[in-house]
């Protein structure tokens, strides 16, 4: 593949695009859409992480048959501190 530095993942102080987030809090029912180039809301990483990680780890638990497996969407999340 090509090469080039790999970024330094994200931490919980930094910034994310949460998709999905409805245009209103008075409407949740509408997402937003955004064009191209346009400026979104941007949310801190620690105020989504343990919701997320909690959504994931569960879907991990329902799908993924090998508990060595599960463990390492497990250990991936507590070593981000969302769990």
């Amino acid at each position: 593949g090509s090469g080039g530095p790999h970024p330094t993942p994200a931490g919980p102080t930094d910034s994310i695009f949460v998709p999905g987030q409805p245009a209103s809090p008075t409407d949740p029912t509408n997402p937003t859409t955004y064009e191209y180039g346009a400026i979104v809301p941007l949310q801190n990483l620690a105020n989504v992480l343990g919701q997320y990680s909690q959504v994931a780890i569960g879907s991990a638990d329902q799908s993924i048959g090998d508990p060595a497996d599960r463990g390492l969407v497990h250990d991936y999340f507590s070593q981000l501190g969302g769990n």
